[in-house]
């Protein structure tokens, strides 16, 4: 039987993607055997990167099936890691902060794609070590990407919430942040209400991350919460594009219930 337009559409699209993230990795080895870096070239690679990470953030699960596209988007994120580290890029903090003032004053507009954007930045950034993200959650990023939570616009939870579960990652500051500004009621809503599974994705890994390893797991733990997660882990009619929903929800309810 001869594939769909939309379905040769899709596979397009992935091979597209896929061969710019094996380029990137090209790119990334070369970095690794510079005997000298050269910041110029360094910086081009990181903007190959970022380009392929901002396609990556347009697509939507009718490009591709959700866990396809969060594969994609991990692996475009192990990049600007790994061209991070091994260019030891550390902006000066004066860089630093004028990069967080410009996120901020995008996350404060009330154009919904300029806090789309400003959310995609933090996300970006946020694929960093706990330190980094200390640091980017003390500029006061939090409450305004909870804020975006309140959107209705997809796109917007979906950076949102992929940037708080981030941010949340081996970063005991920022789970407290984010529990003291009424993340986890936020997130419960997102839980109990979205059907879409990529934000659904992000609010699960969020939770697991606020709860994994601090005080905050009885705050999560909360019966309707749970409730949800179970019927992700063992939804018999799940397919094969919600594996990596019910993985998120399976570990994530056996963490907080432990």
């Amino acid at each position: 039987m001869a594939s769909s337009p939309s379905s040769q559409s899709q596979k397009l699209t992935s091979i597209s993607v896929m061969q710019s993230l094996e380029q990137v990795l090209v790119e990334a080895e070369e970095v690794e055997t510079l005997e000298a870096i050269d910041q110029k070239q360094v910086s081009a690679k990181m903007t190959r990167v970022q380009n392929v990470t901002d396609s990556l953030m347009q697509l939507t699960e009718n490009d591709l099936p959700a866990s396809t596209i969060a594969v994609l988007r991990r692996r475009a994120g192990d990049m600007v890691h790994l061209l991070q580290s091994l260019a030891k890029m550390r902006k000066n903090p004066a860089e630093s902060n004028s990069q967080l003032e410009s996120i901020i004053t995008q996350l404060k507009s009330s154009i919904e794609s300029k806090r789309c954007q400003g959310a995609s930045q933090i996300w970006k950034l946020a694929y960093n070590d706990p330190e980094v993200r200390n640091e980017i959650g003390g500029s006061g990023v939090i409450p305004l990407l909870l804020d975006c939570l309140r959107s209705e616009y997809h796109a917007l939870l979906e950076r949102a919430t992929g940037a708080l579960a981030t941010l949340a990652s081996r970063c005991d500051e920022n789970k407290k942040r984010m529990v003291d500004a009424g993340a986890i009621e936020l997130l419960r809503k997102h839980l109990i209400n979205c059907s879409n599974h990529s934000i659904v994705i992000n609010v699960i890994q969020c939770l697991n991350n606020i709860a994994v390893g601090s005080q905050h797991k009885d705050l999560v733990a909360t019966a309707d919460i749970i409730e949800k997660l179970r019927a992700y882990a063992t939804d018999p009619e799940s397919h094969e594009e919600n594996v990596e929903l019910r993985e998120n929800a399976s570990i994530t309810l056996t963490n907080v219930t432990m």
